[in-house]
Parts: structure tokens; C-alpha cells; sequence
């Protein structure tokens, strides 16, 4: 009886220590199997990262560097190889083509997918020899940055206001003829260029002298009105700039601009002078008209440092009076018909509002614009303050307008886009993970 309890238990032990075994190497190969899913979950996570930064590097070499450069990119390359000393060795392409994607709101962001794949080894089979070692690893980042084209832009057309001084002092000798007659010449050579914009203009002295409505249509019109009209009188700044922002405001906004000439100080019936009624009265309708949205530049003929001033103040937009850039002067026939056709041509080349809005605080820094030729070359335009544009006519440069949200270029590269069929394309952050 007692030898037959002591086989009882011997058994009952073997049992339990068998039942152990098994759930030992039950436990072992739980605790084999979670090691390769976390393995293999690290290692998708860090392929998955790996094809994130690569998409991302190469929307910012296209931002900063250009669409061209960013096929086989060392920096590409360099990420493509990044993870090999974790034993990943993925099939990555370094020359991503771009594709320009249509989001919902209409605004368009640039992409550049990149597709990873790769063989990975899990060093198992030594404790389970039926496992499979190798294990595909696929991953697709896509990043993404803002876009604007200018093929919109280019269909928009700014109104442009000519306000014109007749007053008697445009009669004075100016380079071998007269500054009447250097004007009447600026305003022809502007209208012949056909350039994409309705105008308007406004002929002035002691008060508005004649005035021609904005159209599409209207430069024959203002041709015969500047060469049919005779200078004399004052030189009333206030009604002018008030006539002209009248017009500007009954019209669609497309780009509300005016551009305002004149040889004098601000005159009328109630007085001449510095701080006199008729300067109150052109402040008040500059600020008025800046209110309104509507941006002034101005061309002073001759060389009065008052003058000059005084137009300094009242130029611009709503948030950017003061600003050198939308006030100029000349002192010869030459000068003025250069000048004269650089402003407008930094009025026509004014590209946006940008969409979607660039972030608050953007500077013309942030900001990258290129030139894409008729031939298909992609140059990236320098960037610039916006009182140094009038300085770099013969260079392909831009500067960005925060207040307005809109892009200027200088002479040179709107001479591109309007008579050579080149196009803009403008690129900012910030960068973004599509997935």
C-alpha cells in the first residue's frame, strides 16, 4: 500500500514537471514570436521614417533649390543609405518624379511620393528552423508644399489709373524738349506694349481736366485725350487722387493701382506752400485711396526734396506707406520714359494674393520664385527688398509683400512673362506629410 502511494506520487511529480516543460517552451516561443513582431514593427516604423524624410527632403530641395535639382540629389542618396547599419538595406529611388496635386479648395501643392522596399532578415531559425527569415518591407512617404502658378495671375487684369499733371509748370524745357511733351511720349510708348491691364486716366491742374473710363479697351482713347489737351492752371493733388480712386472703386478688384505724375507742389485757389490746405487735401485723399485698397506709386520730374518727400508719404498701400519702392523721380526725358515704363511693369508683374496664405509673420526670405522659360529651363529668381527692385531692372529678382500678400518682380523677369510666354512658379512652406 505504501509503495503504491510513493508510485502515485513519483508519477504525479513526472507529470508536473513534463506539464512544466511544455509550458516553458510554450512561454520561449511566445517570448520568440513577441521579440520578432516587435523587431519587425521597429524596423517597418524605421523604413516607414526612413521614406518620410526622404519625400520630405526632396519637397525642400525643390523649394529652395528647384524642381532639376532635386533628381539624384546627394542629400537623397545620403538618406537612401542611412539605415543600412541597422541591416536595411531598402530599394529607394533618389530621382523622385514631382507631381502637382489639386487639393479641394483649389489651391495646388507640390508632391514627391517615394516608394521603399526592402528583403529584411530575422535571425531566428536557429530555435525555429521552420520560420521564414526573410520578410518584404514596403513603405510610401508623401510630403507635400504650396504651390502658386501663375497661369491664373497672368489671366487677371489690374486697373491702372494714369493720373497726369497738365498744370502750367509741365511746360518747362526738359532735356531738349518739354516735359509735357516727354510725358504725352511715356504714356504712348506705355499704351503701344499691349501689355495685359485696363487703364484710366485722369488729366489734372487747378482741378480735374478731363478724365477717360477704365477698360479693356481704353487705350486709344487716352491716347487722343493726353495729345488733345493743353497744359496750365495748378496743380490740385487732392481732387486728382480722389477722381481716380472713385473709378478704381466702382470696378471689380482685380488689382486696384494708380499711378500719379506730376512736376509741383500741391496748389489750388486756397494756396501754395509747404503745409498749406491744398497739401492737407492731397494727404487726406492718398490716405483714402490707400484705405480703399488701393496701391500708389508716384513719379516726380525734377529734383525738389520736399516734393519728393511729400509723395514718399502718401505713396504705397494701406500698411506699407513710406516705403521707397513706390516713389521715384527723374531729371531727364530719358530718365522718365525708362522709369515710367519700369513702374508699370512692376504693377503688371505683381503675382497673387498667394494661395493658400503663406503662415503669419512670412518674409520675402521664406518666400522662393522661379522663372520657368519658353524653352523649359527652371531659373530661381534672387530675392530682394522691395525698395532694391527698381535698382535690379536687368535682374531676374522678386521681393514679397506680406500686407498684400502678393509677389513683385523687377523688369527683366516681367519682360519674361509678359513678351516671352515664360511662366512663375512660387514655392513656400510649410512642409507637410501627406499620409
Amino acid at each position: 500500500m505504501a509503495q503504491r502511494r510513493l508510485l502515485q506520487r513519483a508519477r504525479s511529480r513526472g507529470s508536473i514537471t513534463i506539464l512544466m516543460a511544455e509550458l516553458a517552451l510554450v512561454l520561449f516561443f511566445m517570448m520568440v514570436a513577441s521579440i520578432r513582431l516587435g523587431s519587425m514593427a521597429l524596423q517597418k516604423e524605421e523604413h516607414q521614417n526612413q521614406a518620410d524624410a526622404i519625400s520630405l527632403a526632396a519637397n525642400l530641395i525643390a523649394m529652395r533649390e528647384g524642381v532639376d535639382e532635386v533628381c539624384n540629389h546627394p542629400a537623397l542618396t545620403t538618406l537612401a543609405n542611412g539605415n543600412r547599419r541597422n541591416g536595411i538595406n531598402p530599394i529607394v529611388t533618389t530621382c523622385p518624379q514631382p507631381r502637382r496635386v489639386e487639393m479641394p479648395d483649389g489651391t495646388t501643392r507640390l508632391t514627391y511620393p517615394i516608394a521603399a522596399s526592402d528583403e529584411v532578415d530575422h535571425s531566428f531559425s536557429y530555435v525555429m528552423p521552420l520560420d521564414n527569415e526573410q520578410m518584404r518591407l514596403q513603405s510610401t512617404g508623401s510630403a507635400s508644399l504650396s504651390e502658386f502658378n501663375t497661369d491664373t495671375v497672368e489671366l487677371r487684369l489690374p486697373k491702372l489709373v494714369l493720373v497726369l499733371d497738365y498744370s502750367g509748370s509741365m511746360r518747362a524745357d526738359f532735356s531738349r524738349t518739354t516735359r509735357i511733351k516727354s510725358l504725352r511720349k511715356a504714356v504712348h510708348s506705355l499704351l503701344d506694349l499691349d501689355l495685359r491691364a485696363e487703364y484710366g486716366a485722369v488729366l489734372f491742374s487747378t482741378d480735374v481736366k478731363a478724365t477717360v473710363a477704365i477698360s479693356p479697351n481704353s487705350s486709344d482713347e487716352i491716347g487722343r485725350v493726353v495729345d488733345r489737351n493743353q497744359h496750365g492752371g495748378l496743380t490740385n493733388y487732392g481732387a486728382a487722387i480722389s477722381s481716380a480712386t472713385s473709378m478704381l472703386t466702382q470696378t471689380e478688384d482685380t488689382g486696384w493701382y494708380i499711378l500719379f505724375v506730376t512736376d509741383g507742389l500741391p496748389e489750388d485757389n486756397d494756396g501754395y506752400g509747404h503745409g498749406c490746405p491744398a497739401e492737407q487735401r492731397g494727404r487726406s485723399a492718398a490716405t483714402a485711396a490707400k484705405n480703399n485698397g488701393i496701391g500708389i506709386f508716384s513719379l516726380f520730374i525734377g529734383a525738389d526734396e520736399y516734393a519728393i518727400n511729400l509723395l514718399k508719404d502718401m505713396s504705397g498701400t494701406r500698411s506699407q506707406s513710406g516705403n521707397d519702392g513706390y516713389v521715384f523721380s527723374v531729371t531727364s526725358d530719358s530718365e522718365l520714359q525708362n522709369r515710367f515704363r519700369a513702374i508699370i511693369a512692376s504693377i503688371l508683374c505683381t503675382i497673387g494674393p498667394l494661395t493658400p496664405e503663406p503662415p503669419p509673420n512670412t518674409t520675402t526670405d521664406d518666400i522662393y520664385v522661379y522663372l520657368n522659360t519658353a524653352d523649359g529651363q527652371e531659373i530661381k529668381m534672387e530675392s530682394l527688398l522691395q525698395s532694391q527692385l527698381s535698382g535690379a531692372a536687368d535682374r531676374y529678382a522678386f521681393s514679397y509683400a506680406a500686407d498684400e500678400n502678393k509677389v513683385r518682380l523687377t523688369q527683366s523677369a516681367c519682360d519674361e512673362v509678359l513678351e516671352n510666354g515664360a511662366h512663375l512658379s512660387v514655392r513656400y512652406g510649410p512642409l507637410q506629410l501627406a499620409q
